[in-house]
């Protein structure tokens, strides 16, 4: 872990091939410097960065993406104005990686303000409103719940594609087969990507007959999407909270506008080439539920 002026002992880990077998994740919160060129010369003044004091970073970078570390790099918005601010390097680093930051307006840790994000692998950085010091010292205070996301890697067990097993409801009333517009026994396919992408699709099994599902208003239930016409389909990002045992959805695109930009949490469980996922909701006439969704890995 490195903060602020920290980065430069994580740098000099980072430097050393011996050591950088030896370490498996790096935390780097609103600290990755390093000087401009000429001295003392911003950007703005036609300066460039002193990318000599980057590049170990981004050789980890490049290691998380591929799965064999972990990587999760914060910055604010504050300007030092004698050297390259995290802002500036974060960006030289997404530009050497080719990945692009998306706005991702959301309240983070300890009531930071999150302004954006980047995830590839099991890199990931973080961009946070703020340009005074407290901003900065926020940032520290993060530590723990930064921590957590940090011990959250793509999980490669979980990576692969999955069929549906079968889909059941457990509450007051015993365990039924899920019901709704996609029926007891829908197809379904689960992919999740070493990347860090998923994309699901799940159809009513008798589509295609005389008895379809009507097509289904935008659901309410806050921790589900919504099907059309016996069909429901989504793609976006996915993270793993390894603490909670989570795997939460979030949404880019979607069959139904609505869920687009939603979050998915689910629970999970993985034995052998068997994925447990479950999740609370509700069922068609409002009754509360678990709903376990059962997979099997495609081969």
């Amino acid at each position: 872990v490195g903060f602020s002026a920290g980065h430069g002992a994580v740098r000099a880990i980072l430097r050393n091939p011996t050591h950088v077998a030896r370490v498996a994740a790096v935390l780097l919160i609103d600290g990755m410097h390093t000087s401009y060129i000429p001295e003392g010369a911003p950007l703005a003044t036609g300066g460039t960065l002193d990318t000599t004091n980057l590049a170990a970073f981004a050789q980890f970078a490049r290691a998380a993406i591929r799965g064999e570390k972990r990587f999760l790099v914060t910055h604010s918005e504050i300007f030092p104005g004698t050297y390259a601010s995290t802002t500036e390097t974060a960006d030289w680093l997404l530009n050497t990686l080719a990945l692009r930051r998306v706005p991702a307006l959301a309240t983070g840790p300890r009531g930071t303000q999150q302004l954006s994000r980047v995830r590839a692998g099991n890199f990931e950085l973080l961009g946070f409103a703020g340009n005074s010091a407290p901003d900065h010292i926020d940032q520290f205070h993060a530590l723990p719940e930064l921590l957590a996301r940090l011990g959250a890697p793509s999980s490669p067990a979980l990576i692969g594609s999955w069929t549906l097993v079968s889909r059941l409801d457990s509450g007051a009333a015993g365990t039924r087969p899920a019901d709704g517009a996609l029926g007891a026994d829908p197809i379904a396919y689960l992919t999740y990507d070493a990347f860090g992408n998923v994309a699901a699709q799940l159809m009513a099994r008798r589509r295609a007959g005389d008895v379809m599902p009507p097509v289904a208003p935008p659901r309410s239930d806050p921790n589900n999407s919504a099907p059309s016409g016996g069909y429901d389909a989504y793609f976006g990002r996915y993270t793993i909270d390894v603490s909670a045992g989570t795997v939460t959805h979030e949404l880019i695109g979607a069959l139904a506008p609505s869920d687009v930009g939603r979050r998915l949490t689910r629970h999970f469980a993985l034995d052998g080439d068997v994925l447990r996922l479950w999740f609370e909701t509700t069922r068609a006439d409002g009754t509360p539920v678990k709903r376990t969704l059962l997979w099997q890995r495609v081969r």
